[in-house]
């Protein structure tokens, strides 16, 4: 939730977050100074990334275990 006087700042969805080409534009997203919503199957791993860019890059990370070939996660993202 925004606080009262707090700047809204751009918000990315990346899946495929725990690796790869989707963990180096969750990086860049967040040095560009986004939030970012990270999706992947990898639970532990993205979190570890989201505790990362927010330490790192003073943004907000959210980060949801989700298999985007499953109806179900892809409803929950």
């Amino acid at each position: 939730m925004i606080e009262q006087g707090e700047k809204r700042r751009p918000v990315a969805l990346i899946t495929g977050a725990s690796s790869g080409i989707g963990r180096e534009f969750a990086r860049r997203l967040a040095r560009n100074g986004y939030d970012v919503v990270l999706a992947a199957r990898r639970t532990r791993r993205i979190q570890e990334l989201a505790r990362e860019l927010e330490q790192r890059h003073r943004i907000r990370a959210t980060a949801i275990q989700a298999d985007l070939s499953a109806t179900n996660s892809v409803k929950q993202v």
